[in-house]
């Protein structure tokens, strides 16, 4: 029993060796690869910076080259473009003041029709509100004088009534 015992130890003790050894195999072939991939991404990486670098310097030899010969062309055309700006200056000034004289006309025109029409809308509403009132003030007169004359009418017929007894109860 005991040596069995001891045997299976022992085959327990071998397969685990086994596992280690074909788990650490197989790291290390991963980690290799891996390596190998992280060396090939950075390769590539250091290419697409160069490139990117390359083309930048591009841009910018263009960019100043364009500023220098946007500079010249601005020198040349400043003074035309001074006395181009001063008269259309003084030509939108006219146009400016001309149009304010007819855009105040044109508010106080529209303001005063809106304060029309506003008025006349307030004043529908207040005659409606009055009508409503009034009505309603009419409807509860009219309430109360038939309350009132029913309440006649009601002592009425009871003193009737009580009359029509005491004529019976003398018989």
């Amino acid at each position: 029993m005991r040596a069995l015992a001891a045997a299976q130890g022992a085959a327990t003790t071998i397969q685990a060796a086994w596992r280690m050894h074909t788990a650490r195999q197989r790291f290390l072939r991963l980690r290799t690869a891996v390596i190998g991939l992280q060396a090939a991404a950075r390769m590539r990486a250091a290419q697409e910076r160069f490139v990117q670098q390359r083309h930048a310097a591009t841009a910018i030899k263009a960019a100043w080259k364009g500023h220098v010969v946007r500079q010249e062309l601005a020198r040349q055309r400043s003074a035309a473009v001074h006395i181009q700006a001063y008269w259309r200056m003084e030509l939108a000034r006219r146009g400016y003041r001309e149009q304010m004289a007819a855009v105040v006309a044109l508010q106080a025109g529209v303001r005063g029709w809106l304060a029309r029409r506003e008025y006349l809308r307030v004043r529908e509403a207040a005659t409606a509100v009055q009508l409503m009132w009034r009505g309603r003030v009419a409807a509860a007169e009219l309430a109360r004088r038939a309350d009132a004359y029913y309440s006649r009418l009601r002592q009425q017929q009871a003193e009737l009534l009580l009359e029509i007894s005491r004529q019976f109860m003398r018989k």
